[in-house]
Formats: structure tokens, sequence, C-alpha cells
């Protein structure tokens, strides 16, 4: 990364932070932990860092999502704030495209739900491993090693991009072969209360192998990255609608807030989920109360 597009970043960043409805709350100390991160990551390889109530957050240098975490206690603040307040110990969650994991131990670390994750890569599977084992949820955690699509089979895969690994095109020259599962397949009859889906486009295709899934009345709620038209349309025939969520006032609205995110919250059985979203415990974000 050349000066100009390193500059370009760390403004993107500070800027992020300092819009953030969490880090917002406390800048100075937020932006403190960010500087802090800059120079503790050139030194370690890997951080052990003191996360949601108690729960550990393994990090790495690059690790976009993750160091979102460190800064600003949730990256995505309306989607992990409502996993926070819908999950209950005991509930199954699956984490489609877990990466790291930081999805997984607010489910299993915090609220002590079941977690399924499902992540292709080897190497992002070995830091998933490091944060499950950081938080001692491996009885809790269940990690298929496939990509999830429509069918059963095999599909290549990109390598070596993060976060940002995906089903290949022919644009990609870094790639290997995979297992493919259907989500219904995998699950075998289970039903999860939330389903978590995060595969750089590749949704559409996960969700056409999950019709079982979505159909079981025990799925309640849905977060996904992408969303589409024909998305709309196949969750629609389900019952499920899209919503936004205010994690402080806990409340499920049509309309969107100030806050930037990109992901699309599904749900169906809106005072189910609303009574679950009120009545959950509050958990300390970085000294904020949610």
């Amino acid at each position: 990364m050349n000066v100009r597009n390193e500059f370009r970043h760390v403004n993107r960043t500070i800027r992020f932070i300092l819009t953030h409805p969490v880090a917002s709350r406390s800048k100075g100390r937020s932006l403190l932990r960010y500087f802090a991160w800059q120079i503790r990551s050139r030194f370690q390889e890997k951080v052990k860092v003191r996360w949601v109530d108690g729960s550990n957050l393994v990090v790495r240098a690059g690790m976009t999502g993750a160091t979102g975490n460190v800064y600003c206690g949730l990256h995505e603040f309306p989607e992990m704030g409502f996993l926070l307040h819908v999950l209950r110990s005991g509930d199954l969650f699956c984490d489609i495209g877990a990466n790291v994991g930081s999805y997984t131990i607010l489910a299993s670390a915090v609220v002590g739900a079941e977690t399924i994750a499902f992540e292709p890569v080897a190497e992002t599977v070995r830091r998933l491993f490091d944060n499950i084992h950081a938080n001692l949820i491996s009885p809790l955690v269940t990690v298929h090693v496939v990509v999830l699509g429509a069918q059963d089979g095999t599909i290549n895969f990109t390598v070596g991009h993060d976060t940002m690994n995906h089903v290949a095109t022919a644009k990609d020259q870094l790639s290997q072969p995979f297992p493919m599962r259907s989500l219904d397949t995998v699950l075998c009859g289970r039903c999860p209360v939330f389903l978590k889906i995060d595969v750089e486009g590749y949704e559409k295709e996960v969700f056409s192998g999950a019709q079982k899934t979505l159909e079981n009345p025990s799925l309640s709620a849905i977060s996904t990255e992408l969303f589409t038209p024909a998305m709309s349309e196949m969750l629609g025939r389900v019952g499920f609608r899209r919503f936004h969520y205010d994690p402080y006032s806990r409340a499920l609205t049509t309309h969107k807030n100030s806050w930037n995110h990109s992901n699309a919250l599904l749900v169906r059985d809106f005072d189910l989920v609303q009574q679950r979203l009120k009545s959950a415990p509050s958990f300390k974000v970085f000294g904020t109360e949610i």
C-alpha cells in the first residue's frame, strides 16, 4: 500500500470510529484504542483482546472486521446488537461465512447459544479456532469447512483475500476446489433461531439450498449482507420482512437509522422477535450498555 492509499485508509478508519454509535460516545478512548492497536500489532503476530462481557477476541493485523471490533466494540453495531438481544442460551445459531468468528463468539461465548459455523478457507479456519479455543466454547461450536450453495458438489473458491474470499470467477487467478454442501443437507432437519450470512455475493445460491430451513417456523430472523429484489421475493414468500434495528432502544422499525451499515435484517414473527429483544439482558460494550 503506497503512502497516499495508506493515508486514505487511515482517514476512512478514523471517520468510521468518530461516527460509530458506540465509539463516538467516547471519542478519545476509541482513538486511543486505535493508535494503541497500530503499535501493538506491529510487535505481536496475534493479540488477545478482552471483548464483550468478558469474552476474548484473537486478532491479527489486517483483519478488517475484527479490528473494527477492537476500535469500536461492535463493528457491525445493529446486526451484532440484534444477535445479542435475540438469542438465548440453548438456541441454535448459524454463522455462514464465519471468517475469524466475531459473531460466533457473541453467540456462544457471550449468550451461550449453540453455533454451527461455516468457513471454507483453511487459514481462516485456523484463526476461527483460535477464537473458539480462547473462549473455551468448543462444546458449543461445530465448524463445517465447506462452501454452502444450492446443492452438494465441488466448487472453486478464492484463497488469500482475508474477509473478501469468495466463490471464484474466471477473473480470479488464486483459487482451489472446495467441497460444497446445501444448508438443508448439513442441518439435516435442525433449524436455527437466527441465521447470519456473509458470503461475498453468493447469498442467493445459499438460500436456494436452504428451502426446508427457510420454511421452518423456528427460524425467526436472518441477517444477510447481499439483499436483492429476487431474494426479497424468495424470503417474502415464507413470511420474512425487512426491518432495521436500534440496539439502544431495542426497537425494530421499517425506516433506516443514521448509522452506516450494509446488512439486511429479515424478521418473520415480529411480535415474538420484538418480545425477545425487549426482554434480553443488558451487555457491556467497552463501558457502553446496550
